[in-house]
């Protein structure tokens, strides 16, 4: 699921800098899981939008193409403002990204 190509190239392969984004990668996980959560439990519109935005830039630069491009959905789905059947699916299928993407880091072993 994580492709560290971008990061690689972004870096010149720089192994400390790659090892210091993904470590702030993983502290972030938590924070992107609780505003998602609760803004959409508020149905706080904007602030899940922004939440989505900051998570899907980071899932962007960590590779994972697929969760990003999801994020992008709730993203614009928050920008009209009104509740969608889409965004259960989304909002459980992110959760579910992250617990696979957290462990594949720990894999990684950086």
């Amino acid at each position: 699921m994580i492709d560290l190509s971008y990061l690689k190239t972004t870096t010149g392969n720089d192994q400390n800098v790659i090892k210091e984004l993904i470590s702030l990668f993983v502290k972030q996980l938590p924070e992107f899981n609780r505003e998602i959560v609760n803004s959409f439990a508020a149905k706080d519109w904007k602030a899940l939008r922004e939440a989505a935005h900051k998570a899907k830039n980071s899932f962007e630069i960590m590779g994972v193409k697929k969760q990003a491009e999801e994020l992008k959905q709730i993203e614009l789905l928050a920008l009209e403002n009104k509740d969608s059947n889409e965004f259960s699916s989304l909002i459980t299928n992110f959760l579910n990204t992250c617990q696979i993407v957290s462990k594949e880091i720990e894999d990684l072993h950086y």
